[in-house]
């Protein structure tokens, strides 16, 4: 099979050790084909020598089951040569190599006759299954698989399958039935894929190994990068507060802070922290407001804001907008109270951040 389209030539003679090759320049002038190779096909070819036949027969291109050319050979017999036998190149040192795949060579001790060459060029081949390379993967990012799959379309219809076979999470593929698709890991880990292919009568696979890298916006896998090897929920847990600055380690990733050092201030420039008070007045009117800046892309994490007049009972406040970026990989939404502060003797909000089942 061809990477790019490019006429075969044949070079008959019994002391060249090129006999199928893309290259016009060999030992003998070549005699071109007729049939013009495609790329991605494969091709069934012989190349015959029968030193009884008349000397301008005596060479014979078949392509699929068909006589493509003859060619003049003077020989009667091909020597025993030490030298090598080369496939798709003329000679050592050769740059110009065919740019293909070769499979299934097979040599005889006689001249195969029409027949003979028929049947070898009726036969149905497996289908050549490559899965990868594979792409880097994140946990939870969508990566795109780019297997590839060849077939001689002499079997049945083509079908394709891709399949996890180990992983330590689930693998959720866009198509599974296309050769070329996305997956999507929902745990970090290696992970080993097949990618099938059968066309009714028989079936090939390949597989990939793919290594899924934590993904620092998911809170499992942002507890791993900073918490390395540590089990102990006293530290790691969801309501732990391993530093000592009375953030807890769900606020703490929710907000970007580091939760091994104590850092639990106000936001400000580049710099991550704990949410801002502000008076906002909307069209003349006060309400209490709290700015919260936090890293986009966290998944599975939800931010709330919650209101209350006594401490002891609390409402849902209301989101100002729709959060802006601020040109460093965070955003800001600003979360408010829907009564005017007018309106009661005093007010608090609060930060509400729940982790998604």
């Amino acid at each position: 099979m061809l990477t790019r389209p490019i006429p075969l030539v044949l070079s008959a003679s019994a002391s060249t050790s090129a006999l199928i090759t893309p290259i016009p320049h060999i030992s003998k002038p070549p005699t071109n084909i007729s049939t013009w190779i495609q790329t991605g096909v494969w091709y069934h070819v012989a190349l015959v020598f029968d030193g009884s036949l008349a000397t301008n027969q005596r060479a014979q291109l078949w392509i699929n089951g068909a006589l493509d050319t003859t060619a003049t050979e003077t020989s009667a017999a091909i020597p025993n040569y030490a030298s090598n036998v080369l496939i798709a190149n003329t000679h050592p040192g050769a740059v110009n190599w065919f740019t293909g795949l070769v499979d299934d060579v097979r040599f005889y001790r006689r001249a195969l006759n029409q027949s003979e060459i028929q049947s070898l060029a009726a036969q149905n081949f497996a289908p050549s299954v490559a899965a990868g390379p594979a792409s880097p993967a994140t946990n939870s990012v969508p990566v795109a698989l780019n297997g590839l799959v060849i077939d001689d379309g002499k079997g049945g219809p083509l079908t394709t399958h891709w399949d996890k076979m180990t992983g330590p999470g689930d693998a959720l593929f866009a198509n599974s039935n296309l050769v070329a698709t996305t997956v999507t890991f929902s745990q970090a880990g290696p992970y080993v894929l097949r990618l099938s292919a059968t066309d009714t009568q028989v079936e090939m696979s390949s597989d990939l190994v793919v290594n899924v890298s934590p993904n620092p916006n998911i809170y499992e896998d942002w507890l791993t990068l900073n918490f390395p090897g540590i089990i102990d929920p006293a530290i790691i847990g969801i309501f732990a507060d391993p530093d000592n600055d009375r953030a807890q380690n769900l606020l703490e990733f929710a907000l970007g802070m580091n939760p091994s050092t104590s850092d639990a201030f106000p936001f400000g420039p580049h710099q991550p922290g704990l949410p801002v008070g502000q008076i906002r007045s909307i069209f003349g009117t006060n309400y209490l407001a709290l700015l919260v800046k936090h890293p986009i892309g966290r998944i599975g994490v939800n931010y709330a804001s919650e209101v209350s007049s006594d401490l002891t009972t609390w409402t849902p406040g209301v989101q100002d907008g729709i959060p802006f970026g601020n040109g460093d990989g965070t955003e800001t939404v600003i979360f408010r109270d829907p009564l005017p502060l007018s309106e009661s003797s005093q007010r608090f909000i609060r930060l509400k951040v729940n982790k998604s089942p």
